[in-house]
């Protein structure tokens, strides 16, 4: 299957003007990406409260661990055919659990959204009624919207577990609602296809080297090119990894967005400049 995608990328590449055959053979030492910041761990002042602080350099740091999951009700011990564990958010520098598959894309396309400052897993349960019964349900992350400043509830299932789940969203958005966020959403499969949980991914790999240099090198390459370019056409006589990782983490600046957002990138290596966002970055 691999042998498959690889022709079909290399017949994609021909038809926009690509071939790759006729590239330059890689250098023969490894290139490293040179982040702004350590990119396992993170370092802050070591708060002393002892007077006497000869035995200390003059800036103490001490490591800073990954903040705890902020969810309500934790994964069970056990599930069956579902997978759990956490995953950790470069931003905010703290684990977020996940209970099944699906939720573990849908965390990681909510972490690599920059419109969304702020995300929580399993959050309190919300109240309805059902045929006059007082019942709870509990969402799978309530989000916040950074522009709007609006909190919406999402739902994570698949698509062929909605049967009742529909009529729970909507007896929420119905109810008491209002006093605790905006919205309750459902995501499936869907609008979670593998190729934008593989783009997300890919954003957040970036963003751990994210280098601000290369960034603002690329940034300014895209006010002489067209709004829509091969990617090829964007980094060509760069190093190859540093210039994919800054085209990542502009992807995250929203200053690139996919002409195919539901495919991989490698797949469908054409993107689109949002020319606003550019202005209002790089002025």
């Amino acid at each position: 299957m691999y042998k498959v995608m690889d022709a079909y990328r290399f017949m994609r590449n021909l038809e926009a003007g690509h071939n790759r055959t006729l590239d330059p053979p890689p250098p023969a030492h490894t290139t490293f990406l040179n982040p702004d910041a350590k990119t396992s761990w993170k370092t802050g002042l070591y708060i002393v409260e002892d007077d006497d602080l000869s035995h200390l350099p003059d800036y103490p740091e001490t490591l800073i661990d990954v903040g705890e999951p902020l969810a309500t009700a934790l994964p069970p011990a056990s599930t069956r055919a579902h997978s759990r564990g956490r995953i950790v958010d470069p931003r905010s520098w703290r684990a977020v659990s996940f209970a099944s598959t699906l939720e573990y894309c849908a965390g990681l396309v909510l972490a690599s959204m920059k419109k969304i400052t702020y995300f929580q897993e399993q959050p309190d349960a919300l109240p309805y009624q059902w045929d006059g019964v007082d019942r709870t349900h509990r969402p799978d992350f309530k989000v916040r919207l950074n522009k709007s400043n609006r909190f919406v509830y999402i739902d994570v299932r698949p698509s062929w577990l909605l049967k009742d789940l529909r009529k729970q969203v909507a007896l929420i958005n119905n109810g008491v609602l209002s006093d605790t966020g905006d919205e309750n959403i459902i995501l499936t499969e869907h609008e979670l296809p593998r190729g934008v949980r593989w783009n997300a991914k890919s954003m957040l790999r970036a963003l751990r080297g994210y280098n601000r240099s290369d960034c603002d090198r690329l940034a300014e390459r895209l006010f002489d090119l067209p709004n829509e370019i091969q990617i090829t056409s964007l980094i060509d006589g760069l190093p190859n990894a540093t210039a994919w990782n800054a085209v990542w983490c502009l992807f995250f600046e929203e200053i690139l967005k996919p002409v195919s957002p539901k495919s991989m990138l490698i797949d469908a290596p054409k993107v689109r400049v949002n020319r606003g966002m550019l202005r209002e970055l790089y002025p």
